[in-house]
């Protein structure tokens, strides 16, 4: 199984280009020769976001930017967002209600009910 599942965004979506989960306990960032490659095959170009709150909950750092330059991540650009908008919102809710084969582990059972409800915890 995989580490990370990623949603290309549209193009009147957001700023954001690519949404990349945590499916686990993994960094998805230990696959980055594979993110790489992949955002490369679909042309994105721009800022990438990775939830990781399947990695380490709903902290504070749930949400990491980076830039993408067509070939690379760039690590050093990375920024902590406390939140995110409207658009990007919706595809994380959209994700967590229809993605089977979660590690849901960290999470306790209210979160769970929520994230199946597709509220965002």
């Amino acid at each position: 199984m995989t580490d990370h599942r990623i949603v290309i965004t549209k193009d009147n979506c957001s700023t954001v280009k690519a949404v990349i989960f945590a499916t686990g306990h993994c960094d998805p960032l230990l696959g980055k020769e594979d993110l790489e490659i992949y955002l490369q095959e679909f042309g994105i170009r721009g800022t990438v976001l990775i939830d990781y709150f399947l990695y380490n909950g709903s902290r504070k750092n749930r949400y990491i930017c980076y830039n993408f330059n067509g070939l690379h991540l760039d690590i050093s650009s990375s920024k902590i967002l406390n939140s995110v908008e409207k658009p990007i919102k919706d595809i994380i809710s959209d994700f967590y209600i229809r993605a089977d084969g979660l590690d849901l582990s960290l999470l306790n059972e209210a979160q769970k009910f929520l994230l199946k409800k597709g509220v965002l915890v």
